[in-house]
């Protein structure tokens, strides 16, 4: 059972509070979902729970007779780890109970079995993709069956393989203990109607305590809370903001016969060819691990591939090979991109090094191109932010760039639904000012409305190139 009452929370370096006379009640066997807007106070919530952060004020009561009472799956899984190994990862919280040998090695491979883990056993965690991660973050705090179990966002890198996964284990500990307790934070509201109870935060506050359908029924609270995006004709951006130098219109960036693995030659790629052209969307799709996010890094240049896979094809038929400066990533973490002591200054880095200052006008413009208020997160430490506040800030950080190609690795992980819908509208705004555009993403509902054509990735079968049609014309469930 969890006791809340008056609950009040403020970061040492904000001055507004994070969570706001908190009062909650949860009892034993109950399973609830969590929804809110980026910075609305759900992480901080969870992590009082947990024991991560101590209340201001108020008080935060657990009854359990576990020795481990909580077990948390952080939003972004690296967060969490602390072996090199899956193997390593699983039994390190057993080995620090002091179970038995004979009994972590069961649990090891039991938990592998379920998780569809096992071919991962002998891996190097920084080898996974981000769904494999979350994934093993899941089964390490499964594995030692905690009282109470806090999900925060978890879903957000898995495919759809991943989550059917998830529920069906989340089912499986249920029926082994049916006090557990589920505290599931989300912003898809597929998830949420899975739960019976349902809590809405806003602006550090619980504004709502309901089922989920009834919550879902009533838009003006969705649109007020921004767990809904009003429909409205796209906003213009100002050109110059985010014009190039370049000024060929009609240049593509070519991909002509990618070869690539890691564990074995060519095993993610053997003969990959493709254009990205400006003006146009391209969308990278695929279950965990099929090498979405090393496309990405090899486009950027983060990873080197043979002379003259990459090039840079103009009208006039000229072919030059890519650089650096052609194209610009939003990274699958956006915090792994961050690195200077403020927001301003992380918008401000890359012009600077192409000796372009960016004004303290331009530098707000960039931020309401994102949905984030200047005055509030200016000054504010990047890391400090929330994790949606972090995504947004990234694409701020990779517009200011002013790149021809932009390359987005699940852009939508971790945003609510507002930043869903101020990402759609800025993307396919670049679109219509002649930026090339590609998108890594699991929501099929995302990319079918955005995507001009597709790049179908899979562990079991060569890749393939899919215009619009034959894109409909394929089930979801690759995702």
């Amino acid at each position: 059972m969890i006791q809340i009452e008056n609950l009040t929370y403020r970061y040492p370096e904000n001055s507004t509070f994070a969570l706001q006379n908190i009062n909650l009640s949860v009892k034993s066997g109950e399973s609830l979902a969590v929804m809110g807007a980026n910075g609305s106070g759900k992480s901080t919530f969870t992590k009082i729970i947990a024991s991560l952060l101590k209340a201001d004020r108020g008080k935060c009561e657990i009854q359990s007779k576990s020795i481990l009472p909580v077990g948390m799956i952080f939003q972004n899984p690296d967060n969490q780890f602390v072996a090199m190994t899956v193997e390593k990862e699983l039994a390190f919280t057993m080995e620090n109970l002091g179970w038995e040998h004979e009994k972590i090695e069961f649990k090891i491979q039991k938990t592998l079995d379920e998780f569809k883990l096992t071919e991962y056993r002998k891996r190097l965690i920084s080898e996974l993709s981000g769904g494999e991660k979350q994934r093993l973050a899941i089964a390490s705090v499964m594995a030692v069956s905690p009282d109470i179990l806090i999900l925060d966002e978890p879903d957000s890198f898995l495919d759809r393989s991943g989550q059917k996964i998830l529920f069906e284990q989340l089912g499986y500990v249920k029926q082994e203990n049916q006090n557990l307790i589920i505290i599931h934070v989300t912003q898809y509201k597929e998830i949420a109607k899975k739960y019976n109870r349902m809590l809405v935060f806003y602006d550090g506050e619980i504004v709502a305590d309901e089922t989920p359908e009834k919550i879902f029924s009533n838009l003006s609270f969705l649109l007020k809370t921004k767990l809904d995006y009003p429909k409205s004709s796209l906003q213009s951006l100002d050109s110059n903001l985010i014009k190039s130098k370049q000024t060929n219109e009609n240049m593509s960036l070519a991909v002509k016969n990618l070869k690539f693995g890691y564990i074995e030659p060519y095993d993610l790629y053997n003969s990959l060819s493709f254009n990205i052209d400006k003006g146009k969307i391209t969308a990278v799709i695929g279950e965990s691990g099929s090498g979405k996010s090393t496309l990405i890094s090899i486009l950027n240049k983060l990873i080197d591939v043979e002379k003259n896979t990459l090039s840079i094809v103009s009208s006039d038929s000229e072919v030059r090979e890519v650089k650096s400066s052609d194209a610009a990533s939003v990274f699958q973490q956006p915090e792994k991109q961050f690195f200077l002591p403020t927001v301003k200054e992380e918008i401000q880095f890359g012009p600077r090094n192409k000796k372009e200052k960016l004004s303290e006008i331009e530098i707000k413009s960039y931020l309401d191109l994102v949905g984030l208020k200047y005055s509030d997160i200016a000054e504010r430490d990047p890391i400090t932010l929330s994790g949606g506040e972090k995504r947004r800030l990234a694409f701020a950080v990779v517009l200011a760039l002013k790149t021809d190609f932009i390359l987005f690795d699940e852009p939508t992980c971790g945003l609510d639904p507002h930043g869903v819908g101020i990402f759609t509208e800025l993307v396919e705004n670049l679109k219509f000012l002649n930026k090339g555009i590609i998108i890594v993403s699991h929501d099929y509902r995302l990319v079918r409305d955005i995507g001009d054509s597709f790049i179908l990735l899979s562990k079991k079968s060569h890749p393939k190139i899919l215009s619009k049609s034959d894109f409909l014309n394929q089930s979801p469930e690759f995702f």
